[in-house]
């Protein structure tokens, strides 16, 4: 015992050496069944840290669990909205949507030779039961969408079906029936599964919906009973499948992967990890700091939407604005929400505020690619000739400031030069695809405006510079912005509040966790100004469906639930929308409907728009290739929750490992991608590679912080598998009080180490006995 306490001091001293001792590891396995290899596996990120009971697979209910692969791999609906073209496309649909001539009846025809997973056709008949159970269940997600609109479903043959609307609706298709935005409502449900079980339709919620009939090509395999995993397995019998005609016909490589398994983590350091031990192929929406901090330890390894910074994809299907509550003052007056506009310098806010990772946006229509090519163009002759008059009314200024121009064209080739100035950048990017990552421009920077604006509205400067209201009190503004979640909103806040700062206003910015930051501050108007984030849309067709709602007729008193809930309110606004909403999708009245709709929505300014809900997504390029990139635009980079993932995995294939079912002969790659391991050994097949745009033949670039849009690069190089004790630094964002009660954001270095402990007990072992000889001498000495 005595040797055991001379030696256990040394024995600990020696334990303690071991952290700083770099121990090779084997990358640790991936929970996947015996037989099945991690070359085969594509393995995704999920929107959700957590999935309360992981066995409820019923995703119809509400806060049911669909972002582990019900909704992407299981389930599908009858169109999707092509992400290159904005075309609507029939998927389970045979044929595009037909109404009568009042626009209150939608017939639906569906493909034959679909069936759900046990062999029962799809027929009309699910849809039918899917809808009308959804209108009789207040427990399912679309219970209030459906009877708002649908008076009932009735099946006219076993592939023909029609839904009979409350009122014209010559859009309704796209906000239920297809993939237009973010909202997702499946009417479709497997009418004999329910019926055996002898449920109700009121009654359907109770179920589990597990083991799930799927119509997708994918089938739950297994999952964690913890739920931090979930795996699916393709169908034998995928030819059936939602999606079978399409694949079978060539149209893409193969039917996707043997599996995909969605894993939950509980926070992004988890999630770092897991992507540099190659066990993790695409992440969420990770904060710039994560991808910097997997880019370091993967170099080329890691791929994004641009293989070069800033890396990011700014084309999804929302836009973030700083949202201000229209009933109340001062944010109730647009000339004065046009002065906060003028104070903003977008410049500086996507270079030192984004590092170059947002995409500047005015026209809030202007979301995703077939928008931006669509509706720009149209908008762009416009708002570039308007002068300070033409927006800021009610007001009286001097003709000097109201005669000044307020569009600013060059934002994106300021940013695009900030980055080559701070070594971001080495290449020459075209200015027409620095417009297209960053913006076609943005309102100027006029401070000098904004101050004239306010001072004619009774504004003053205090002594100490600050503003004060016109009553001679102190202008204090709270802006929300989320705790927790959706790190680029947060940013956006802290990076407008600091302009407003600089400006002179008193801006406190408040984090709310999600309820408290959308029902109770939002919806119910407690809010006074906010980061938030809401219109939508793909199709450039659909758009009078997302203006809908900012009608008066959604409006309600500030304590009262209000689905518009900036609370903004114009009669001409409405009228126009009314119109658009009565015109038929794409014709001339519809067009002209919503321009003038946008127009008088810009000008009254209820939200500054600022920027998308960009993405910036690493990519594991070790185990697949052929991802959605702006250098191979066959598709947008939505993986979290639409049924469209089913789609894109058919574009991608195995780098290790040859694919099983070949459907085309050719495949086409992007120059971005990694050529997999295996051409030149499968004679059925050939790889082609598009080739390199002309502005990245020249020069390589450097690795530094991401940002959006579409275009594709040079074949990556392949870096050595990262083995050894993982350390990963991560550079992150926490909001920090200043002793003026202003936030600023302030960066905070992590490390993470992982150690191996077999081999650590292993050397605490021979440590010891080292330790334990070392004292045993000592005592002889």
């Amino acid at each position: 015992m005595y040797l055991i306490r001379r030696s256990l001091p040394i024995f600990l001293i020696l334990l303690a050496l071991i952290q700083l001792i770099t121990i090779p590891k084997a990358v640790s396995q991936l929970p996947l069944p015996p037989g099945v290899s991690r070359e085969e596996v594509l393995v995704l990120d999920t929107q959700t840290s957590r999935v309360a009971t992981p066995d409820d697979l019923m995703g119809w209910r509400i806060g049911g669990n669909t972002v582990t692969g019900f909704h992407q791999l299981c389930l599908d609906i009858l169109w999707y909205v092509n992400f290159t073209s904005g075309e609507l496309v029939p998927i389970i649909a045979d044929g595009m949507p037909k109404y009568n001539e009042d626009y209150t009846d939608l017939t639906v025809k569906i493909k034959k030779g679909i069936t759900w997973s046990d062999g029962h056709p799809l027929t009309a008949w699910d849809f039918v039961y899917g809808i009308n159970t959804t209108k009789a269940n207040s427990n399912l997600a679309a219970y209030s969408a459906a009877n708002a609109w649908i008076e009932y479903a009735v099946v006219v043959d076993d592939y023909t079906f029609v839904v009979k609307l409350k009122r014209s609706n010559p859009y309704w298709h796209f906000n239920t029936l297809a993939i237009v935005g973010p909202a997702i409502y499946n009417y479709v449900m497997p009418k004999h599964y329910f019926e055996a079980k002898k449920l109700a339709p009121t009654d359907v919620h109770t179920d589990k919906y597990n083991p799930p009939l799927c119509i997708g090509q994918y089938v739950l395999h297994s999952y964690d009973p913890g739920g931090t995993w979930y795996l699916w397995k393709r169908r034998d019998d995928w030819v059936n499948s939602s999606l079978g005609w399409f694949i079978k016909a060539g149209k893409v490589p193969w039917p996707g992967p043997k599996y995909v398994m969605f894993r939950v983590f509980p926070s992004e350091t988890e999630k770092i990890i897991a992507m540099t031990r190659m066990e993790l192929d695409w992440i969420f929406d990770a904060t710039p700091q994560a991808f910097e901090a997997v880019k370091n330890a993967l170099g080329d390894k890691v791929g994004a939407w641009y293989p070069h910074w800033p890396y990011f994809w700014g084309y999804p299907t929302s836009n973030r604005g700083i949202y201000f509550n229209n009933m109340r003052y001062p944010y109730n007056i647009s000339a004065v929400r046009w002065a906060l506009a003028f104070a903003i310098n977008m410049t500086r806010v996507l270079t030192d505020g984004y590092k170059g990772t947002q995409r500047a946006v005015a026209i809030p229509i202007i979301i995703t690619w077939p928008l931006k090519e669509f509706w720009e163009p149209k908008f762009l002759p416009i708002i570039t000739k308007w002068k300070v008059k033409d927006v800021v009314t009610g007001v009286t200024l001097s003709p000097d400031i109201a005669e000044k121009d307020i569009w600013d064209p060059d934002v994106a080739i300021r940013v695009l030069a900030w980055g080559k100035a701070n070594g971001y950048l080495e290449i020459d990017l075209p200015p027409e695809i620095a417009k297209d990552i960053w913006g076609s421009g943005w309102w100027k920077y006029m401070p000098d405006v904004a101050e004239a604006i306010l001072k004619a509205l009774g504004f003053r400067r205090g002594s100490d510079g600050k503003w004060l209201l016109p009553d001679g009190t102190p202008w204090k503004m709270q802006l929300n912005i989320p705790s927790g979640f959706e790190m680029d909103a947060v940013q956006l806040g802290q990076f407008v509040a600091e302009e407003w700062r600089r400006f002179g206003i008193d801006v406190e910015v408040v984090p709310y966790e999600s309820a408290t930051f959308w029902t109770d501050q939002f919806n119910y108007g407690r809010f006074s100004v906010g980061s938030y984030w809401g219109i939508s849309g793909n199709d450039p067709y659909s758009i009078p469906v997302f203006l809908d709602g900012w009608r008066c007729a959604f409006v309600r008193p500030i304590g009262n639930y209000s689905a518009n809930a900036a609370r903004y309110c114009n009669s001409t606004y409405d009228e126009y929308v009314l119109k658009a909403l009565a015109s038929p999708p794409g014709s001339q009245q519809m067009i002209d409907a919503v321009l003038n709709a946008v127009i008088t929505f810009m000008k009254d300014q209820p939200v500054i728009w600022m920027g998308n809900c960009k993405k910036l997504q690493p990519l594991l390029l070790e185990y697949w290739t052929n991802w959605p990139t702006a250098y191979n635009f066959y598709w947008g980079q939505d993986f979290w929750g639409k049924q469209t993932i089913k789609l894109i995995i058919t574009y991608m294939v195995p780098r290790k490992v040859q694919i099983d079912i070949v459907t085309t002969n050719t495949i086409v790659i992007g120059p971005d991608q990694l050529i997999p391991e295996w051409v030149g050994k499968d004679p059925r097949v050939t790889v082609v590679q598009k080739p390199i745009p002309y502005w990245l033949l020249p020069t390589e670039t450097r690795t530094p912080t991401p940002s959006p849009s579409p275009t594709p690069t040079t074949t990556p190089v392949e870096t050595p598998t990262v083995t050894g004790v993982t350390t990963i630094t991560i550079t992150t964002i926490s909001i920090v009080e200043r002793t003026t009660t202003t936030l600023s954001t302030v960066l905070v270095s992590t490390t993470i180490r992982e150690t191996d402990w077999t081999m650590t007990v292993l050397l605490a072992v021979v440590l010891f006995v080292v330790g334990f000889a070392i004292s045993w001498f000592i005592k002889k000495k």
